[in-house]
Order: structure tokens, then C-alpha cells, then sequence
């Protein structure tokens, strides 16, 4: 499989206790690690990042954006879509993501 999915790493718990953040992917981003752990876990093999778009402020702001105006007129927990921008720079980025299915032994 190779799937793209939004991870985390480090998130303050104001951001993860954001509903509206919950919205935008970004409060239910889990950490890189975690994801690959979770994947090996179920029994895949060969768990592996391929690649890594780390999300700058401007992307973080109109991802963000995208569900603030929704509640507390575009603010999070009383914080403006700059800020919260501002804050997660360098902690939510964008990963390609492989693995596979274990081969079967053959003897």
C-alpha cells in the first residue's frame, strides 16, 4: 500500500483539544513513528516514509482556515489562524507512506 496521510510530531494539547483543529486534520494528526508502529502492528511489513512535505506557515494557514471561520468568528481557544499557523510550523507535515503484506514462506 502506499498512502498519503497528514502526521504530527509534537503537538501542544490546546491544539489536540481543538475541535475546530480536529476538523482541519491537524489535532488528529498522529506522530510519524506512531503511524509506522501502528502499521507494523496490524502486520505489515516494510513500513517506510518515502517521501515528506513539511507544511509552511502559508500551507498551515489556509489549512487551517479551512475550518476556523466555522467557530469563535476564525479563532481557536481565543488564538487567530496566524498564530496557530505560527505555532505548529515545523510540526505537521504531509508523508507518503509504504507497506506491504507479508509474504507468505515458501519452503
Amino acid at each position: 500500500m502506499l498512502v498519503s496521510d497528514i502526521v504530527a510530531h509534537d503537538l501542544p494539547d490546546w491544539v489536540r483539544q481543538s475541535a475546530a483543529l480536529y476538523g482541519s486534520c491537524v489535532a488528529g494528526a498522529i506522530d510519524e513513528a506512531d503511524y509506522l508502529a501502528g502499521l507494523r502492528a496490524a502486520g505489515l511489513a516494510d513500513a517506510a516514509v518515502r517521501e515528506r512535505l513539511v507544511y509552511d506557515i502559508s500551507q498551515l494557514r489556509a489549512v487551517i482556515a479551512s475550518e476556523l471561520p466555522r467557530v469563535s468568528g476564525g479563532e481557536a481557544d481565543g488564538q487567530t489562524v496566524d498564530t496557530v499557523a505560527a505555532s505548529l510550523a515545523g510540526k505537521i507535515w504531509s508523508a507518503k507512506i509504504f507497506a506491504q503484506k507479508p509474504l507468505p514462506d515458501r519452503q
